[in-house]
C-alpha cells in the first residue's frame, strides 16, 4: 500500500503557499475521494462523492513548520496532492467497516536531549475553507469516526478540542501511530455535498507538571507521568473521583498497581496486574456475566456479557480525557469444565481474576477453581493489604450507593459448569451462577 517513506524534519520554513487559483484547480480535480492526507507535521485531508473531503495542496508545500526538534516520518502514496491514504468507502459505513479499512500510519521521534509532551489533535485548514469558498458547507464533525492505534471508537465532534491523544517523547524514543477515520453510517442525506477540510496537527506543549496529587492531577498530566515513568507522588490505594455519564454519576477509582515484572512481557501472561492499573473502588452496577439463556460459564470471560458489557455501555461513560490514556490490555483468564485452555483476550476494561486478587494461590480453594494461576500476579494493593482465602477483609467492596453485594471475578470456576468465581459480600473466595443479575461488577484498566 505504501510506496514510499520520508522524513520531515520540523524546523523553520521560507516557503510559499500556492495561489488561490492553483488551490482550486486541485479542490475541482480531488473532490471524488475520501482520503486522509498528512503535511510534515500536519494534514489529514479527505475527499467524497457523498461528503466531500479534499485537498487543496500538495504535502511539499507545508512540510516544513518551527517546532523544535520533533520529526515527523510518514507513510508516502507518491500520489499526485502528496501522502495520501484511502480511509473507507465514498458512503457513510459501519464501524466494522471502518476499523477494517486501510490506516494512515506515522511516526514522531524526539530528536531533542530533554524529550517533549505533544498534543495530537484535528483542526480545520482555514486557508483551504477560503480557497473552496465553503465555510458555511462544512460537515458536522459528528458524523466523523475514527480509531487511533486500534483503540476505541470515538466520534470527532465529541472530543475536547477534536483533540486525538496527548503524550511525552523521552529524547530519541519514538511513538507510532495508525489512524482510521470514516463517515458514520447513522449519517442520513443531509450530508450530501457537504465538505471538510482538515489536517492533523502535532503541536508542542509544555512541560506537564510532575505528579502531586492523584486525587487533584488531571487526566493530561497522569497520563503523561505514567507514559514518562514519573509517578513516584502516585501512591498505590490513592483514590480519584470522576464523573460519568447515564446513570453512574460520580464514582472513585483506586490505584491498585504499579508493579511491572518481567513476566509481563511474556505473551502468555496476563497484563492486568502489570503496569500503572486503576480499579473502581466500589461495586458500581449488577449485571449478569453470561450470555442471555446461558446458565453456564462455557466460554468463559472472552464470551461472557460481562466483557462486552464493559466494553461498551461504561467504557462509552468514561470521561473523554481519561480514555484518551485507558490501553488495551492483554487478558488471560481461566476456563471452566466444559472448556480446555485458557482465554487470552484484548480488553480496555476487565475484571479480576482470583490470583489477582488472593495471594495463596496453590492453597486448595484456589487451584479447584482456577486454571490461570501462574499466568497472572497479584496486584500490588492486595498484596499490601496481605489479602488471602483466609485473611480477606480488605477485598470486600460496596455498591456505591451503599448496602452489600457480591462481586464478579472474570475466572470461570474450573471445578462447577454452573459457577462463575466472586468476591462474596465479607470479602472471601467465592462463586456465584453466571446467570445472577445481581452480580456487582467492580472494573478495572490501564493507563499507558
Amino acid at each position: 500500500m505504501f510506496s514510499g517513506r520520508k522524513k520531515v524534519y520540523i524546523e523553520k520554513s521560507n516557503k510559499q503557499k500556492p495561489s488561490k487559483k492553483e488551490m482550486k484547480r486541485l479542490v475541482r480535480r480531488e473532490l471524488y475521494m475520501i482520503m486522509l492526507s498528512v503535511f510534515a507535521v500536519s494534514a489529514v485531508i479527505l475527499g467524497s462523492s457523498y461528503a466531500i473531503f479534499s485537498s487543496v495542496n500538495k504535502s511539499k508545500d507545508y512540510n516544513q513548520i518551527d517546532l523544535g526538534t520533533l520529526v515527523v516520518e510518514y507513510e508516502d502514496t507518491g500520489d499526485g496532492l502528496g501522502d495520501i491514504i484511502n480511509l473507507a468507502d465514498v458512503y457513510p459505513v459501519s464501524d466494522a467497516t471502518g476499523l477494517a479499512s486501510n490506516g494512515y500510519k506515522f511516526k514522531i521521534t524526539d530528536t531533542g536531549t530533554l524529550g517533549s509532551n505533544y498534543t495530537i489533535r484535528i483542526a480545520d485548514d482555514e486557508a483551504m475553507i477560503e480557497a473552496d469558498e465553503c465555510e458555511g458547507n462544512q460537515l458536522p464533525k459528528e458524523v466523523l469516526k475514527y480509531s487511533l492505534n486500534g483503540g476505541p471508537i470515538h466520534v470527532l465532534g465529541e472530543t475536547d478540542n477534536y483533540t486525538l491523544d496527548t503524550g511525552f517523547l523521552e529524547a530519541g524514543k519514538t511513538r507510532n501511530y495508525e489512524l482510521k477515520m470514516w463517515i458514520s453510517d447513522t449519517a442520513g442525506n443531509e450530508i450530501l455535498g457537504k465538505h471538510f477540510h482538515g489536517k492533523i496537527v502535532v503541536e508542542l506543549t509544555a512541560n506537564a507538571p510532575g505528579p502531586n496529587v492523584f486525587a487533584s492531577d488531571d487526566w493530561a498530566t497522569i497520563i503523561n507521568n505514567v507514559r514518562n515513568g514519573n509517578t513516584s507522588k502516585y501512591n498505590v490505594g490513592d483514590t480519584k473521583e470522576i464523573k460519568m455519564g447515564g446513570e453512574w454519576g460520580t464514582q472513585t477509582l483506586r490505584i491498585a498497581n504499579k508493579t511491572t515484572t518481567e513476566d509481563c512481557t511474556r505473551a502468555d501472561f496476563s497484563e492486568t496486574a502489570c503496569g500503572f492499573v486503576i480499579e473502581f473502588k466500589d461495586i458500581i452496577t449488577r449485571h449478569r456475566m453470561s450470555q442471555e439463556n446461558q446458565n453456564l460459564n462455557v466460554g468463559g470471560w472472552e464470551q461472557s456479557s460481562m466483557r462486552e458489557y464493559l466494553n461498551t455501555e461504561i467504557y462509552s461513560a468514561l470521561p473523554e480525557d481519561l480514555k484518551l490514556g485507558i490501553i488495551k490490555t492483554r487478558a488471560i483468564s481461566g476456563y471452566g469444565p466444559n472448556d480446555s485452555a485458557n482465554f487470552k483476550t484484548e480488553d480496555f476494561l476487565y475484571l479480576f481474576s482470583i490470583t489477582e486478587i488472593y495471594h495463596d494461590i496453590y492453597a486448595e480453594r484456589v487451584t479447584m477453581l482456577d486454571s490461570a494461576i501462574t499466568a497472572t500476579r497479584q496486584l500490588d494493593y492486595y498484596r499490601g493489604q496481605a489479602v488471602t482465602t483466609t485473611f480477606y477483609d480488605a477485598a470486600k467492596k460496596q455498591p456505591t450507593g451503599g448496602g452489600s453485594a457480591f462481586w464478579f471475578l472474570r475466572t470461570a470456576a474450573l471445578n462447577n459448569l454452573w459457577g462463575h468465581t466472586c468476591v462474596n459480600t465479607i470479602g472471601g473466595l467465592s462463586w456465584s451462577s453466571p446467570t445472577d443479575q445481581n452480580g456487582g461488577v467492580s472494573p478495572a484498566f490501564r493507563i499507558g
